[in-house]
């Protein structure tokens, strides 16, 4: 028997985005019946509960107030039903096979936990988030890896019966939610044939500015568990967070070379992506130094 798929998406203030997800989903090939389509509202103010009730009548709303998306994905899957809950972004499409893709990854891979494929269409802004946050989600091979977005991520429900996502995480959460799993002995599977698109705001200004939010939140989220990989590093302070964003940025033209091609780089913005992704990192430093200050003297 075909098993039924939760599907949770996590929403604030993101209302057009959202619409466009829920249509992708709405045309998926997975047997309607056996699909479960869960939107939990963090306390939008854009209309979007109203949108949600009035286009896609056939989801389960959930409107709260606003305390974070990892608050959010345990909200709603405390309220899924189906045997794999699969979550995605309001800021992702999927195509019409993406459940079929994440069920048979799950069954071939014979683990609890798969994510896939993140591809970032659009402009050369679009490119470098696609390189710099998600390069190790456009490579072309199955593979274990250490950590799994939440805008493409397939679970078992009853992994989840012993696992939830930190809640007072802003911001990634999914490495902690990984580490849980990591310690525990489990696998976490990368399967290029599970896609999404991803479509955040592609301007420079936009680029920059996730990555000094992002930089903090590499710093706060190493305080909360030192184990995870540059933790020992941060907790040398500011010496070690400049060591930390020097190693990533070497990751960063790594993963370029690696992945540029995977990524839809051209031959001829590689120049240029090899300095966007240096001083995305040199952008980060400065709110990393900044979160590092905090509760030091």
């Amino acid at each position: 028997m075909t098993e039924t798929i939760s599907i949770i998406v996590v929403t604030w203030n993101d209302r057009d985005n959202l619409l466009r997800c829920l249509a992708s989903l709405e045309r998926q090939t997975w047997p309607r019946e056996r699909m479960e389509l869960i939107v939990v509202d963090d306390g939008s103010e854009d209309g979007t509960a109203r949108a949600v009730e009035q286009e896609f009548p056939g989801a389960v709303l959930v409107v709260k107030e606003n305390s974070g998306p990892d608050n959010s994905r345990n909200f709603g899957i405390d309220r899924a039903t189906g045997e794999i809950v699969a979550l995605i972004d309001a800021d992702c499409t999927a195509p019409a096979t993406w459940l079929e893709s994440l069920a048979a990854g799950l069954e071939a891979h014979r683990t609890p936990v798969i994510g896939g494929r993140i591809l970032h269409p659009g402009n050369f802004w679009a490119r470098m988030i696609g390189l710099s946050d998600f390069g190790e989600f456009q490579g072309l091979k199955p593979k274990e890896v250490s950590n799994i977005p939440t805008c493409n991520m397939g679970l078992r429900r009853e992994l989840l019966q012993r696992f939830r996502f930190d809640e007072d995480a802003r911001i990634g959460g999914d490495v902690l939610f990984a580490r849980q799993l990591k310690e525990s002995g489990i696998r976490l599977v990368y399967d290029p044939r599970i896609m999404v698109q991803h479509h955040p705001e592609a301007t420079g200004k936009a680029f920059f500015e996730r990555a000094r939010r992002y930089g903090a939140g590499f710093v706060q989220i190493r305080r909360k568990a030192s184990g995870l990989k540059y933790g020992s590093l941060v907790k040398w302070g500011i010496p070690g967070v400049i060591v930390a964003t020097l190693s990533r940025s070497l990751l960063d033209w790594a993963r370029l070379i690696r992945y540029g091609y995977a990524a839809g780089v051209r031959w001829y913005e590689y120049p240029a992506a090899a300095a966007v992704l240096l001083l995305k990192r040199l952008a980060s430093l400065g709110a990393a130094i900044e979160a590092s200050r905090i509760g030091n003297p």
